[in-house]
């Protein structure tokens, strides 16, 4: 359970997740790790998921740059896929 404050990241109106369905690695998913605060520069940058309807790779500049695949919540949060997936909203 997260204690420390995090941000969510929006693409538009769409909340992105953190998820197992496009490769997130499991570390990077429970980090508690947050740019709170950092300002960094983030990029997206689109990529092709089987099954998701949005997903790129979030770049995160900064002291310790990051690339982390993401998907929209919609897709990470499908509880009619085959196997339960896990994400995390929080970066």
């Amino acid at each position: 359970m997260r204690t420390s404050p995090a941000v969510k990241i929006m693409r538009g109106p769409l909340v992105l997740a953190k998820a197992e369905i496009v490769g997130t690695p499991e570390s990077e998913m429970i980090s508690h790790e947050s740019i709170h605060g950092n300002n960094p520069e983030l990029q997206l940058k689109k990529i092709s998921a089987p099954g998701v309807w949005g997903a790129w790779n979030l770049i995160i500049e900064g002291e310790k740059p990051r690339c982390i695949p993401v998907c929209d919540f919609i897709s990470a949060g499908d509880e009619f896929k085959e196997q339960c997936m896990r994400f995390n909203l929080w970066f």
